[in-house]
Parts: C-alpha cells; sequence; structure tokens
C-alpha cells in the first residue's frame, strides 16, 4: 500500500511498486527543481533590472545637480557683477512693432471648410 498523505495534491497513477512510487518522486524532484531554477533565473533577471534602473536615476540625478550647481554658480557670478538697475533694463531686447507678425484670417471661412470636405 502506498502512503498518499505526502503528496496531497497528487494521486497515485496505477504503480504500487515501491520502484514506480520512487520513480514518480525523482521526476517531481526533478520538476521542482526545475521550476526553482526558472525563479531563480526570473528573480536575477528583474534584480539586475532593479540595479540598472537605480543607476540610471543616480545618473540622471547626477547631472541634475551638476545643472543645478552651475545655474547657481552664473546666478552668483551675476548678482556678483552688481549692474545698476538702469543697465540691465536697457541691455533687454526691444521689441520693433514692424516684426510683430499679425495672423489674418481668412476672407471666406466657409468656402475653405467646403474645399477641404
Amino acid at each position: 500500500m502506498v502512503n498518499t498523505n505526502s503528496r496531497p495534491n497528487q494521486q497515485v497513477t496505477g504503480t504500487t511498486t515501491i520502484e514506480g512510487t520512487s520513480k514518480e518522486i525523482k521526476t517531481e524532484a526533478e520538476m521542482i527543481r526545475q521550476v526553482d531554477s526558472k525563479r531563480k533565473k526570473r528573480n536575477n533577471n528583474l534584480l539586475s533590472l532593479m540595479v540598472a534602473q537605480i543607476t540610471e536615476m543616480q545618473r540622471s540625478q547626477d547631472m541634475y545637480q551638476r545643472q543645478m550647481l552651475e545655474l547657481t554658480t552664473t546666478t552668483n557670478d551675476i548678482t556678483s557683477t552688481q549692474l545698476p538697475i538702469s543697465q540691465i533694463a536697457t541691455s533687454q531686447a526691444i521689441i520693433n512693432p514692424e516684426q510683430i507678425i499679425t495672423i489674418k484670417p481668412e476672407r471666406n471661412q466657409t468656402s475653405a471648410c467646403v474645399n477641404m470636405q
């Protein structure tokens, strides 16, 4: 008689000999080993992806910090020169009214809609 209490989810398949049962157990153990190795590989792949994402985030954070440092240094340089306000105001570009582009609507917009259809 074969004891099936150790394997409650599976039924014994027609083999009642000890050799047949041991073969089933060996094949089940091999299948479990294969599933475990696949899980380990998948976990390792996920772990390496996470590490790659973390390093990419660190790189982008370093670049951002460098840009912010450059920005603060240029801001400090500008404020250290202490130009008078009148010089700063005159150094800005003055827009000429002739350079402004105006968009004129079409005279007959309904004909344009009809032409599109």
